[in-house]
């Protein structure tokens, strides 16, 4: 039998009555940052935001979701730490880059014990281009009939996760769950009443340097990718072509791409945009229409997520060039009423909070 550990049974999770339950410190996780939030129970309002905090990490100590450095983003956390004295407890994201996000459909008599772990088990050296003896994995069943259960299934390598589990706890912090980024996004930015049904939807978290792309239904991921672009650079480029020189300071150049951005570029300016990330989210979308089945529907929506994604214009052109209706995100809704309290993190800058909300509502789930 293959020794494959799931994610439950490496961190160990505490199970908590309903009553007792407190947001666990959140962490988001990229290559060049980390973020930190902590959330508290405002009665009669919600959880919102109560202590928040973004650090760059030295250069090489995350390098395309790979931890290098374990002692050095031990050293980051242990300011956080140090810094606000939070519960132990923490949610954390892992990088969509290393994960390997897929369905398989099987029959009932596959599985008569009942064991749907166990077959995964046997089935996974078939799955995945890495030793299974050494793959961490979860599961979703997604759709049942009289016949055939039909699961999503995420898998990482031990090593990797552990690798970031050690950091943390080097750092004296204890993790309660570890979770595909796009995961923790979806959490936060698909409206609570329609994550539990037949619908599938895609995600987009825009950064500085690539674009994260998750496809979820019925709450559970189907695929999960990153997009390697220079978002950024892209931008500071298309300021310099239509003003003709580069911006003055970094705030001239935000108020420029979140006040104008796309809005007046023609198609030669864009075309990098189109052919780096545009034409292949638009592979991926196509390919999903072409496997449409019982179980899967047309993407009805795609929401947009990340430091990037309110860049003005940037929603009308994605949705025009990939024929799905696209929205902004609202990072908020699944967390608190907004009518009834307006969080310090304005609009533009709460869509780089998306992962970070979503990983605090995974206590609540």
């Amino acid at each position: 039998m293959l020794s494959l550990k799931s994610m439950d049974k490496l961190l160990g999770p505490v199970k908590l009555p309903g009553y007792l339950k407190m947001p666990s410190v959140a962490f988001d996780l990229s290559d060049k940052t980390v973020k930190f939030f902590s959330a508290k129970n405002l009665p009669g309002v919600g959880l919102v935001p109560e202590n928040y905090e973004e650090k760059e990490l030295p250069e090489k100590v995350i390098v395309g979701g790979d931890l290098q450095d374990v002692l050095a983003l031990a050293n980051v956390l242990k300011y956080f730490k140090q810094k606000y004295k939070t519960d132990n407890f923490v949610n954390i994201n892992l990088p969509e880059e290393l994960a390997f996000v897929f369905d398989l459909q099987l029959g009932k008599k596959d599985i008569e014990s009942g064991n749907i772990r166990q077959y995964i088990e046997f089935k996974l050296p078939e799955l995945i281009p890495f030793d299974a003896s050494q793959a961490i994995f979860d599961f979703d069943i997604l759709h049942e009939t009289s016949n055939h259960l039909w699961l999503s299934i995420t898998v990482y390598p031990q090593d990797i996760v552990e690798e970031y589990i050690s950091a943390f706890e080097l750092a004296g912090y204890t993790v309660k769950a570890a979770e595909l980024e796009t995961l923790s996004i979806y959490r936060s930015v698909v409206p609570k009443r329609e994550q539990g049904i037949s619908k599938t939807a895609m995600v987009l978290d825009i950064g500085t340097n690539k674009v994260g792309v998750g496809i979820f239904l019925a709450g559970a991921p189907v695929f999960s990718t990153a997009i390697s672009f220079p978002i950024k650079k892209f931008f500071e480029k298309l300021f310099e072509e239509l003003n003709g020189r580069k911006p003055e300071n970094d705030e001239e150049f935000y108020n420029w791409k979140f006040k104008e951005g796309v809005l007046f570029s023609n198609e030669k300016q864009l075309k990098d945009l189109k052919e780096g990330v545009i034409s292949e989210i638009s592979k991926i979308i196509d390919y999903f229409a072409g496997h449409k089945n019982k179980v899967y529907k047309d993407i009805s929506v795609v929401y947009l997520s990340g430091g990037n994604s309110a860049t003005k214009g940037l929603d009308a052109f994605f949705e025009s060039e990939l024929s799905v209706t696209c929205q902004i995100a609202e990072v908020w809704q699944n967390m608190f009423d907004i009518d009834k309290y307006i969080p310090k993190i304005n609009k533009r800058r709460s869509l780089q909070y998306s992962t970070l909300a979503g990983l605090t509502l995974k206590d609540f789930e």
